[in-house]
């Protein structure tokens, strides 16, 4: 028996195939720890991986972690008093200790701060968008303009009696539209009776009409365009031979217009006389005179200004007798009164030797004289060719030498004594002594020299150290008789440029860029309008508000299809 149970106990302890196959790993794995034959092995890299053996567990990342009551089912508890505690643990509702206040803000500052820059974000593009645009025309939303019918119109009750009636008179017009019709039941009626034929007769005259007055416009936008002096004094001419034929006509049938227009004729010539447009100063005479001597038309143009010049200045004279003019008192009293007034006129002018004013003929001498410094050999040929030029003047003019000299001798006398351009030229040198820079002197008494009571200074010694100012040529300094005031204007100079803009390196460059010219003179159409476009256009009467959220949806529609094309044409071209 005792045999029986030692061979039992012996085959027990005796080792399995699986034991002597893991007894043979262990005794590789530690004999690859040591040297054999003297070289040792090089360590191998181990992986993990999911399947667990007796050297290692797996460390896969992606498998779930090993929770505690997992543990705690392989633990015999007879009792369950370790069971008991973890629920309690688990069923406390224990509350977390709260943050410090400086951590706690920095929290919620971070929080806030994500969810501005989220808020913001949105509208990048559509400030983008707007500030690459060349033009903004404010409001930024557009109103929807659909036109609504009849049954989108709701009906309103009013509650005052005024009102209903107005509304059931209106109701009961024939001349108000009732929905669905576009006309009147009156314009109905009257279109009725319209023959068709009259109809359009009718309409081609106002189509013709209106197309003559079309072109009349035209044609007076093209006439007002002429620059021509010569088609100028045509059209005078022919307009004066007009209005000469009609006074003749009304002369015959109706005398008090006439009168009218005579009235009318003495005002437009004492207005003539007033701005004397006549004379030969102008640029036209200067110009023209030089070019008479090639030119016939040119010289009666000259000859003809001359002769109004000297028929609008020559004096009025009355050489009516006394019977003729008391005839003329008994016949006409708006006649009367004209004559008194010329003759008052007259009488003052001549008792008054202020008032009078030299011949006609000293004018052309003047004009003459002008021209002389410039051709003077031309004017000599004038004078050769026209001998009669400069006596255009009446017999009458000549006598009124005598009435100018006693004129100048009275002005004169009246400035005798006071010598206005010495004292101008004066007050001109003191104001540029005033407004000059003065020079600086650095001289010190005592610096390099002996001083006091009884010493003389040394004046080459303070020439020295004086700093010479360095004076601006005026634009008056050519201009003996003109004083120019060159002190900034302050209000002026706050709009004046400070600073150059970015585009600009130096003042000439901007100052360049300033004088060129910008207008349909010297610009194409479309380019004027394009630089004069103003890059912010704001609607009268419109009140801006400020952009909502409703511009983000637009915005994303409007770039889906884009994205949509842009993704087709990713597929389509090959890579």
């Amino acid at each position: 028996m005792d045999q029986i149970e030692d061979t039992d106990i012996m085959d027990d302890e005796l080792p399995t195939e699986m034991e002597e196959e893991k007894i043979s790993n262990l005794v590789s794995t530690v004999s690859s720890m040591f040297k054999t034959d003297g070289k040792k092995k090089v360590a191998k890299r181990n992986e993990p991986s999911v399947v667990c053996n007796e050297f290692g567990v797996a460390t896969d990342r992606k498998a779930e972690k090993v929770q505690l009551h997992q543990l705690l089912n392989n633990v015999v508890d007879k009792d369950g008093k370790i069971k008991t505690q973890l629920r309690k643990i688990t069923h406390k509702k224990l509350i977390k200790l709260p943050l410090d206040t400086p951590t706690a803000k920095k929290i919620k500052r971070q929080v806030l701060y994500d969810e501005t820059v989220k808020d913001v974000s949105k509208w990048e593009p559509i400030i983008e968008q707007n500030r690459l645009k060349p033009q903004l025309e404010f409001p930024l939303e557009k109103p929807d303009l659909r036109l609504e019918g009849p049954q989108n119109k709701f009906i309103t009750k009013t509650n005052n009696k005024l009102k209903e009636e107005i509304d059931q008179a209106l109701k009961l017009s024939d001349n108000v539209i009732k929905e669905p019709k576009v006309l009147t039941a009156a314009e109905e009626k009257f279109l009725s009776q319209i023959n068709i034929e009259e109809a359009r007769m009718r309409h081609a005259n106002l189509r013709k009409m209106r197309a003559l007055l079309s072109y009349q416009e035209a044609k007076l936008k093209r006439q007002s365009k002429i620059k021509s002096k010569k088609y100028r004094r045509i059209l005078k001419k022919e307009k004066l031979k007009k209005e000469l034929a009609e006074f003749e006509k009304t002369k015959n049938t109706d005398p008090d217009k006439a009168l009218e227009q005579i009235a009318q004729l003495d005002k437009m010539r004492a207005l003539e006389r007033a701005s004397l447009k006549h004379l030969n100063t102008g640029k036209w005479a200067k110009q023209n005179l030089l070019r008479s001597k090639y030119d016939e038309e040119v010289r009666k143009d000259i000859k003809e200004q001359m002769e109004i010049n000297r028929t609008l200045t020559k004096k009025v004279t009355f050489d009516l007798e006394e019977d003729e003019a008391i005839e003329a008192i008994e016949e006409d009293d708006l006649q009367e009164g004209e004559i008194m007034m010329k003759s008052g006129a007259y009488e003052e002018k001549e008792s008054n030797p202020w008032l009078l004013r030299g011949p006609s003929s000293a004018v052309a001498d003047d004009s003459f004289k002008t021209v002389e410094p410039t051709a003077s050999d031309a004017v000599i040929e004038l004078q050769t060719e026209i001998p009669d030029f400069q006596n255009l003047g009446s017999d009458e003019e000549s006598e009124d030498d005598e009435g100018n000299n006693e004129h100048a001798k009275l002005i004169a006398e009246a400035f005798d004594g006071d010598d206005v351009v010495a004292e101008f030229s004066e007050m001109k040198k003191d104001l540029i002594d005033k407004q000059s820079i003065k020079d600086t002197n650095l001289y010190l008494p005592g610096w390099g020299s002996w001083t006091g009571p009884g010493i003389a200074e040394n004046k080459k010694l303070k020439k020295k150290f004086t700093i010479k100012a360095k004076q601006q040529k005026r634009k008056d300094s050519d201009l003996p008789n003109v004083i120019i005031s060159e002190d900034k204007d302050r209000a002026i100079s706050k709009f004046l440029v400070k600073d150059l803009p970015y585009n600009c390196k130096n003042v000439s460059s901007f100052e360049k860029k300033l004088k060129t010219p910008i207008g349909p003179d010297w610009n194409p159409e479309t380019k004027f309008r394009f630089n004069i476009e103003p890059k912010i256009v704001t609607q009268m009467g419109k009140i801006i508000e400020p952009i909502n959220e409703k511009a983000l949806v637009k915005h994303e529609k409007r770039r889906k299809p884009f994205e949509q094309s842009a993704a087709t044409m990713a597929d389509v071209i090959p890579v």
